[in-house]
């Protein structure tokens, strides 16, 4: 791997491989899914710039993605911690807000990397942005092995599909499985800390690619 590839900048981002454009299977659709953290620590109260809960200040981003977005078709949110649970499937931008604005969530338990995997299947997301506040409670040697016999297969199979991992907080080191996910897919790696505006830095950042992948295909 390249010196790039291998580099882990905790103020911006890693790109590991940019996905194929025209003529190489991009998606022409792009539908996105969120999938957030909801375990006990997206409660805290301890941004930059806010007096919101750590999950409240996503969703607000999230909202905001969607409403600047147009070229997506479809946006789903799924939240997960020990279990995972889709909160939104495949809805348009106005639907997919109005169901934001409606959402009341208690972040509660510990965080299964797995479970969030497990909870985005069926969604036929093209992008899927996978966000995490710390390590997860379950990644292991056993864990490791079969996200990349599955997903690791699936996103090197199918190059119409990007992940983008996020690492939302202070501690950096704790962002490394995120890291090897997105190696692994050939995805993006953002690092945003608890700051409203370096959190809306980096949802720009995942838009532009988001865009850039319509526009190529």
């Amino acid at each position: 791997a390249s010196e790039e590839e291998n580099q882990f900048d905790s103020q911006l981002m890693v790109s590991f491989q940019k996905r194929p454009g025209k003529g190489n299977g991009m998606a022409k659709i792009n539908n996105v899914c969120f999938a957030i953290d909801s375990s006990t620590s997206m409660g805290q109260r301890d941004m930059k710039g806010s007096r919101e809960r750590r999950i409240d200040e996503v969703l607000q981003t999230c909202r905001e993605f969607v409403s600047k977005d147009a070229s997506c078709r479809e946006f789903s949110l799924v939240f997960f911690a020990k279990k995972a649970r889709v909160v939104v499937s495949k809805q348009r931008a106005t639907q997919f807000i109005k169901a934001l604005d409606a959402i009341k969530v208690v972040p509660a338990g510990q965080t299964s990397f797995r479970a969030g995997l497990s909870g985005v299947h069926g969604l036929n997301c093209s992008h899927l942005v996978f966000l995490s506040d710390g390590r997860p409670g379950d990644w292991n040697e056993t864990t490791c092995s079969w996200f990349q016999d599955t997903w690791g297969e699936h996103f090197a199979r199918e190059n119409s599909y990007q992940l983008h991992c996020v690492g939302f907080g202070e501690d950096h080191d704790g962002f490394a499985v995120l890291q090897q996910m997105a190696q692994i897919c050939r995805g993006t790696m953002q690092v945003a800390d608890l700051d409203v505006l370096a959190l809306r830095a980096t949802f720009d950042t995942i838009s532009q690619y988001v865009t850039s992948s319509y526009e190529m295909s």
